[in-house]
């Protein structure tokens, strides 16, 4: 599932800010999780700590309603037929 190295495309970014209500920051750490980056290379590259990069973790998972990594992959690999579909609702 990892997608190291594989960018989302400005479609998905624009989803994932607009349809999660992320933040910039969250979006970008959402976005480093997709490239399959770890906690600490993500802290390393944001220049923050990996503590911080864990609480943002949380709160993107509080607002695209999933518990795990590996889920929110999931679902952003689903964001293509969500982008498609116009008026799509969050997804449960």
């Amino acid at each position: 599932i990892l997608n190291r190295g594989a960018s989302l495309s400005p479609a998905h970014k624009t989803v994932l800010r607009d349809l999660f209500e992320l933040t910039d920051s969250e979006a970008a750490v959402t976005e480093a999780l997709w490239e399959g980056l770890t906690i600490p290379e993500i802290a390393s590259a944001r220049m923050t700590s990996p503590t911080t990069v864990r609480t943002q973790i949380r709160s993107i998972f509080a607002k695209t309603l999933v518990s795990r990594q590996q889920d929110l992959i999931r679902l952003l690999a689903s964001l293509p037929q969500l982008a498609i579909g116009g008026g799509a609702a969050l997804p449960r």
